[in-house]
């Protein structure tokens, strides 16, 4: 077992594994400074009871659910652009809750993030992606991907979310900020509507 498997709840530097870290104002995003080994980075390492973790070779590993939500009367895709790190382009998604399945998962992150509510859902990618950090400072995820169909009255969560954008699959694929993780799962996929 190493050390951080070790530390009890609470948020860490990445670098020393000091909880002395503290957040500096900056503009453009959310900036940790850490007061023991002097390192500022734009993520922490936070050990949350609650989000699903597993420890592989002593490097935590969080569960991911991912709603890729298909408006099927304008055949296009709904993403957003994420206003908390890492900022992309990404489809609705968020850590499992350890009492929770990836589909009551599912269900929470897409009315919480967007205010709609899952009509239809398919799983159609599921597996490990590594060097995707969060901003819990979890390097690898296990990710489960799910395309929906949805319902409902928009409501967006204005903390996590900084707009919600329709892309069809083309313009998808060829988005340049889009969420590397999600490029790797949808590379070898076929999801183009036709109208």
């Amino acid at each position: 077992m190493n050390r951080i498997q070790t530390l009890p709840p609470g948020e860490y530097c990445l670098f020393c594994l000091s909880p002395n870290i503290q957040k500096v104002a900056s503009p453009r995003k959310t900036i940790y400074l850490c007061n023991s080994c002097g390192k500022r980075d734009g993520k922490i390492l936070n050990i949350d009871p609650k989000i699903k973790t597993s420890w592989v070779r002593g490097v935590p590993q969080h569960y991911t659910v991912g709603a890729l939500l298909l408006d099927e009367r304008k055949k296009k895709y709904l993403l957003m652009k994420k206003r908390t790190y890492p900022l992309v382009i990404d489809v609705i998604a968020g850590h499992v809750d350890i009492h929770e399945t990836p589909a009551q998962a599912l269900e929470r992150e897409v009315t919480e993030e967007t205010g709609y509510q899952i009509v239809t859902k398919k799983k159609i990618w599921e597996g490990l992606i590594e060097n995707d950090y969060c901003r819990r400072g979890a390097p690898n995820h296990y990710w489960y991907l799910y395309l929906c169909t949805f319902k409902g009255k928009r409501d967006i969560d204005k903390r996590e979310v900084g707009y919600l954008r329709y892309y069809t699959f083309k313009e998808l694929r060829k988005e340049k900020k889009l969420n590397p993780a999600v490029k790797k799962m949808i590379a070898g996929l076929d999801l183009s509507v036709r109208r």
